[in-house]
């Protein structure tokens, strides 16, 4: 049976991993940001994870995480 993730969804991209980690779930992540952003969606700079909520949380069938995040800046 699959270990059921933590809800990080809110929290601050840098603590919702350190969560995850020490649960031991591996996960993944998807920035999205809106269309006036001079930020690009897709991939999550490591330098910009404390500017960073997690929006929307996916479970997937194989047990990772999939965090969508945006820029709270």
């Amino acid at each position: 049976m699959l270990k059921k993730a933590s809800d990080v969804t809110a929290y601050r991209l840098d603590e919702a991993i350190n969560i995850l980690k020490e649960e031991g779930i591996k996960f993944g992540l998807s920035g999205t940001a809106p269309a006036f952003s001079k930020l690009p969606a897709g991939s999550v700079e490591k330098s910009l994870y404390k500017d960073c909520r997690v929006v929307k949380q996916i479970e997937l069938p194989n047990g990772t995480v999939k965090l969508i995040v945006a820029v709270a800046k």
